[in-house]
């Protein structure tokens, strides 16, 4: 076997994660990075690129999500047929989103979970999401849980695949 031509530039940090979507139609990037092929959007931490070609393709949960740099990445990503799943960190400046987050195949955000703390993996099984990080505090989520004083860290969570509420402002 030899090497495909398949060589997409992600620039400024490093790339974490990958999945394929299901109809191979899409690579789907995150990381740190701040330009894949020299674009911000799509390409600030998270990109879809042409499986054959490298070329950027349209992915519109980068506008929404924007996670890169040093103190900020898209730290997982895994499909479970009909959705992608992403997870994140931001610590400081570079990024908006921790949490996990559920995107439509055509890269339009199904849901984001808002629960403050790092994310660093996302799996979805049958109905449910699972996540690991360090969630402190949920109190946006309609029954979620505010900050408690001391900190108290939650290290694996579970929700629901389909979106059940609205977040509510955040504090």
């Amino acid at each position: 076997p030899s090497l495909l031509p398949w060589a997409p530039a992600a620039a400024g940090g490093k790339v974490a994660a990958m999945t394929v979507t299901p109809d191979g139609s899409k690579v789907v990037v995150g990381g740190q990075f701040t330009t894949v092929n020299g674009s911000s959007n799509p390409g600030y931490g998270m990109a879809a690129i042409d499986p054959t070609s490298g070329a950027l393709v349209p992915w519109a949960a980068n506008s929404a999500i924007r996670n890169a740099g040093p103190n900020s990445s898209i730290t997982s990503l895994h499909t479970d047929g009909d959705s992608v799943y992403a997870s994140g960190f931001t610590f400081g400046s570079g990024g908006n989103f921790e949490g996990s987050a559920r995107i439509n195949l055509d890269g339009t955000v199904n849901w984001v979970d808002d629960c403050h703390g790092d994310t660093y993996e996302v799996y979805p099984r049958g109905g449910a999401v699972y996540k690991v990080g360090h969630a402190h505090y949920c109190g946006n989520h309609p029954g979620g849980f505010a900050q408690p004083n001391p900190w108290r860290f939650y290290r694996a969570m579970a929700f629901s695949k389909e979106a059940t509420g609205t977040l509510r402002a955040d504090y």
